[in-house]
């Protein structure tokens, strides 16, 4: 038994008419038996006895039906982002490297456990509290995924630390065979993070120190990271070092490890100024490697030496339009080479400081005239000890040189 649709078309138009009818065999032949005639349907609809019809049927049913208009979709567990995380996982192996790992320890859900903490802080990072509910009811995880405690999550952390040197080996490995790694150019760079909680040192955490805080929490204890990627964004390794270290202090062994532990041949390390000391060139130079190196705008007889020789007469500019800069490629007396980098930002960027800087000073310069020409000060010295330069003035290098940055390169132009 069904409900069947009649179609008539009449003057142009075509009508749908309902009827309850039902199948029945004549011999061979399968007919339809009118049990009862329900009318057009649009009229029907119209009318609202359609709906009535529907309703009054429900009624008599096991099953519940419901409007479409009251059903909502609120969220459905995702699957291509953890797939997508997956498929790169066994790609480079790591399935494989961390059941083995899980196998030496006796874990046999730490490949579980750290597949589920990467793909989490790639698609939707939560606390590791929250993770075993974002694995049940958030995503859909790949198949033979058994599903860690939460506790199973934090003990698979320390494992992770603990094989921290070789995970990064076997990365770097792989990465080479399936990509053919550029590793030519190593950019080095350093960060911190401050940590909540008691800020008393502790045994347990060595490294949890007060230092410079690039979040501007020096009112948290923190720790330093090092970061070691290729030119085109690669990570290699990572480094940690206890929240007070200097900067400079930290790249001699950065260098010494990636020497070591990856054999890398010939390459260039690029690093910012606040890794620059003259240890830590004659490290870089020692051990072999070529160098891209931001040197200090002051006080530095180097950079100086560049800015002069970057603006005499036969000093070649060349245009660098994807920077909005321009690079001047110079060689030292000593044969040392720089490169000297004018950018059209900094210029703007430091000219609308100095405007702010002399606005400031001639306040204060008025305010000193008023209180001299007042009598409230006749003190000479107190006079100059009141007195402000502004900030590029008595440096002794041109104001053309504050807008640009010198790049100490480790080796000849060619």
């Amino acid at each position: 038994m069904f409900v069947k649709t009649s179609r008539v078309k009449r003057d142009n138009k075509t009508y749908e008419y309902l009827s309850l009818v039902e199948a029945v065999r004549d011999g061979d032949k399968v007919g339809h038996r009118v049990l009862f005639r329900l009318g057009e349907a649009g009229a029907l609809r119209a009318s609202g006895q359609l709906d009535r019809i529907v309703a009054a049927l429900h009624a008599h049913t096991e099953r519940r039906w419901l409007p479409a208009d009251e059903l909502a979709a609120e969220t459905a567990p995702a699957v291509g982002s953890v797939a997508a995380v997956h498929a790169v996982w066994q790609r480079l192996g790591l399935d494989v490297w961390f059941a083995k790992v899980g196998a030496e320890r006796g874990a046999q859900v730490l490949e579980s456990a750290v597949v589920a903490m990467v793909a989490n802080r790639l698609v939707d990072p939560c606390s590791k509290r929250r993770l075993p509910e974002w694995v049940e009811r958030d995503v859909v995880m790949p198949a033979g995924f058994a599903a860690p405690s939460p506790d199973q999550y934090y003990r698979a952390l320390d494992a992770v630390a603990a094989t921290k040197q070789a995970t990064e080996s076997q990365l770097y490995a792989t990465l080479t065979d399936l990509t053919n790694l550029d590793l030519r150019l190593v950019c080095y760079d350093l960060t911190s993070t401050y940590f909540e909680g008691s800020p008393r040192p502790s045994d347990r955490f060595p490294s949890k120190a007060f230092g410079y805080s690039r979040d501007h929490r020096s009112d948290r204890p923190q720790v330093v990271i090092g970061l070691l990627c290729t030119g085109d964004g690669t990570p290699i390794a990572h480094h940690v070092f206890a929240g007070n270290t200097a900067d400079v202090a930290t790249l001699p062994g950065v260098l010494a490890d990636l020497a070591e532990r990856f054999a890398v041949g010939p390459i260039c390390v690029v690093a910012d100024r606040g890794l620059i000391s003259e240890d830590n060139v004659e490290t870089v130079t020692g051990q072999g490697f070529d160098h891209v190196l931001a040197t200090r705008l002051h006080g530095d007889p180097t950079c100086a030496e560049a800015l002069t020789a970057a603006v005499k007469a036969d000093a070649v500019w060349v245009p660098v339009p994807a920077a909005h800069s321009a690079a001047c490629d110079v060689t030292l007396d000593d044969a040392r080479r720089c490169v000297v980098v004018a950018s059209i930002e900094r210029h703007r960027r430091d000219t609308v400081r100095t405007a702010e800087l002399v606005a400031r000073t001639e306040t204060k310069l008025l305010a000193l005239e008023a209180r001299v020409r007042a009598g409230h000060l006749v003190d000479a010295g107190k006079i100059v000890d009141d007195h402000v330069i502004p900030w590029g003035c008595d440096h002794g290098i041109p104001q053309s040189a504050l807008r640009m940055k010198v790049y100490s390169v480790g080796s000849p132009p060619c």
